[in-house]
């Protein structure tokens, strides 16, 4: 009579067992999914120069608009763009993606210690990522979001890194002036700005939107929004680093040949 009775306990309790298990899968390939890679964080210049760009009289053009100053030697091209490069410690660089949405976001994060404020290191995202149980409250969402988000943000500034490194390189080595360099970095700095500070802005409204109206939200979907926007901004950043390298490439091509 106890056996008979005690067998449908030990088939429920197999069932939880298993359904525990998948839960648990689940979430860990969720987590496996927001694994970042670190990136080196490298001196980041070309917002300077391009800034400079503003202080330059671009009256003489040529057909796109580019300054024609191209009897300017070699050497002193490599001076000028060597004296910006120097004072690459020295500058410093407005940040692009504090907007009036990003004031707001940390406004509901007054009772959240942030610490220094520095881009913590995808090792320490990912810890942050592993100690969530299978739900999580919203302070703690907000504080992953801000540290995911200011990395994404990095992300961008190496991207920008990697474009200048190989346009003042290739600029050097075909003897391109200073005034034309800036000219075409102004270009490619402009529309990479305003494009990510857009993007950016669209997520900060769509985590706004994504906070249920209760305090608790499952691990797994919030697992899941952050894959989705690792995923587009890692898509848009490629596509478009890929679309300047070659524009900046076609406009210094086009500069030998005036």
């Amino acid at each position: 009579m106890y056996v008979t009775k005690k067998l449908p306990m030990l088939g429920f309790t197999s069932v939880l067992f298993i359904v525990w298990i998948c839960i648990f899968l689940i979430h860990h390939n969720c987590k496996q999914c927001n694994i970042l890679e670190e990136l080196g964080i490298r001196c980041y210049q070309p917002r300077s120069l391009s800034e400079a760009t503003n202080n330059k009289d671009d009256s003489n053009d040529n057909n796109d608009g580019a300054p024609t100053t191209v009897n300017e030697s070699e050497s002193q091209n490599e001076t000028n763009s060597a004296s910006h490069t120097n004072d690459c410690n020295n500058v410093s660089n407005i940040d692009i993606f504090h907007t009036q949405k990003y004031e707001d976001f940390l406004s509901k994060m007054k009772d959240i210690n942030l610490g220094d404020q520095q881009v913590l290191t995808a090792q320490e995202i990912n810890k942050l990522l592993d100690s969530l149980g299978c739900f999580l409250n919203k302070k703690k969402a907000r504080l992953i979001f801000y540290h995911y988000n200011k990395f994404m943000k990095k992300l961008y500034r190496n991207s920008m890194d990697r474009l200048w490194t190989a346009f003042i390189s290739a600029a050097l080595q075909k003897g391109i002036p200073q005034p034309v360099q800036l000219y075409y970095w102004k270009k490619c700095d402009d529309d990479m700005m305003a494009y990510f500070v857009d993007i950016d802005g669209t997520f900060l409204d769509k985590f706004r939107s994504y906070l249920p109206k209760g305090n608790i939200l499952s691990s797994m979907k919030f697992f899941s929004w952050l894959t989705n926007y690792k995923n587009l901004w890692m898509k848009e950043l490629e596509e478009h680093e890929k679309k300047w390298s070659n524009s900046l490439k076609e406009n210094l091509d086009n500069c030998v040949k005036w």
